[in-house]
């Protein structure tokens, strides 16, 4: 299971797997879409679409939160 943050607090939650070196994760939150990683060293690199994408495919990587590190969401909680 993996659960997004962005910096403007969308919040997203999919559910994926392993396969070698690469996790596979459809996901929904403000949208619905798909994302692939490929481990990097210590981090996850992606490349992503969604349903609202129009075809185009973007680049992220993904950061696990540091042991006891905390999250603060906006005030006024998460925007969908």
């Amino acid at each position: 299971m993996v659960k997004w943050l962005t910096p403007r607090g969308v919040v997203n939650v999919g559910v994926g797997f392993v396969s070698g070196n690469t996790l596979s994760v459809g996901y929904v939150g403000a949208s619905a879409g798909v994302v692939v990683y490929h481990l990097d060293g210590d981090h996850l690199t992606g490349t992503w679409t969604d349903i609202d994408a129009s075809g185009h495919v973007y680049k992220e990587t993904l950061t696990k939160l540091a042991e006891g590190e905390k999250i603060t969401l906006p005030k006024g909680g998460p925007l969908f």
